[in-house]
């Protein structure tokens, strides 16, 4: 391998707004209290022999274009890396810029990893992993092949992958979010959530007082939850092909195949609707002794299943 760097800077007063269009290799975005852009840029190359290095680290290039109040990053290649010699080849972006900016994301293959940013983000990942930590705006991510992780969130959250697991802790605002075979795991959420997730298991930590509705959907997977003495919820758990585990008295019924039943804990402000499809639920709370729930009870108005 051979490496060379690439360093730009670009002004970014109040009203600037990013876009990051790259190919292959890592972003790195640093939230700063400066009004300029920093770009150092990482060209990678393999190559089978020195001579070969310096025109194939030159094909890899950035551009910097400014359209009005919009500054776009690209990342490209000028010329046919294999012409030239080339085995494999990567960029990799550190950027450094105003935290309270828009930004938009497009990432080809590699991780992003996003720290201290303000404004709205959204970030569209083809392969990789999406990485988001101490952030204000709204976030709306979407990863078609690979991890999303999100750590100390303040904005409402859209978060959207496949094949990969979905990982939410400390998000205080509205959580939405769509996984297909991976699984997901929400810790201390503050506000409403809403999760669709097929062909893997959902994990809920509600370790604070729920502060809105959680509306649960899975399908070929498991759900557990655990809710704490505090919170006002009115649950309504409904299981087909598959078993409820709770912790938490009860009523309800089993009518073949589907398990349905309801409770509510203090005054039942918020509701909570937890429904399996060819999997378990395990609900565990303020009662310590679990209860097994094994037998027909009184039965339930039938529930309305949850929007796909």
């Amino acid at each position: 391998p051979f490496s060379e760097p690439l360093v730009r800077s670009e002004p970014a007063p109040p009203g600037t707004t990013l876009t990051i269009d790259a190919m292959v290799g890592d972003i790195r975005l640093e939230g700063t209290d400066d009004n300029h852009i920093r770009i150092t840029a990482n060209r990678v190359v393999w190559v089978s022999t020195a001579a070969e290095a310096s025109p194939a680290l030159e094909a890899l290039d950035v551009q910097v274009l400014q359209d009005g109040d919009n500054i776009t990053i690209n990342t490209l290649l000028k010329d046919s890396t294999v012409d030239l010699g080339a085995t494999t080849y990567r960029l990799d972006l550190n950027i450094e810029c105003p935290r309270t900016i828009p930004i938009q994301i497009r990432a080809r293959d590699g991780n992003t990893f996003v720290n201290s940013i303000g404004g709205d983000l959204e970030i569209t990942q083809a392969k990789g992993a999406i990485n988001a930590q101490n952030t204000w705006g709204n976030l709306t991510l979407s990863n078609l092949q690979g991890d999303i992780n999100v750590h100390t969130a303040n904005g409402t959250i859209q978060a959207d992958t496949r094949h990969g697991n979905l990982t939410l802790t400390d998000c205080k605002d509205v959580i939405n979010a769509n996984n297909i075979e991976g699984q997901t795991i929400i810790e201390a959420p503050q506000g409403p959530v809403t999760i669709r997730n097929t062909g893997g298991d959902v994990r809920l930590l509600a370790l604070k007082p729920i502060g809105g509705d959680f509306d649960i959907l899975v399908k070929g997977g498991h759900l557990s939850m655990l809710l704490t003495q505090e919170s006002n919820a009115t649950l309504y758990l409904n299981s087909q092909d598959g078993i409820v585990h709770t912790s938490i008295p009860l009523t309800g019924s089993i009518l073949g195949t589907q398990r349905e039943f309801q409770g509510r804990l203090n005054d039942g402000q918020h509701t909570v609707r937890l429904e399996v499809h060819d999997g378990d639920i395990i609900l565990d709370g303020p009662t310590h002794a679990k209860v097994d729930v094994i037998e027909v009870l009184q039965p339930l108005t039938q529930l309305q299943p949850a929007t796909p």
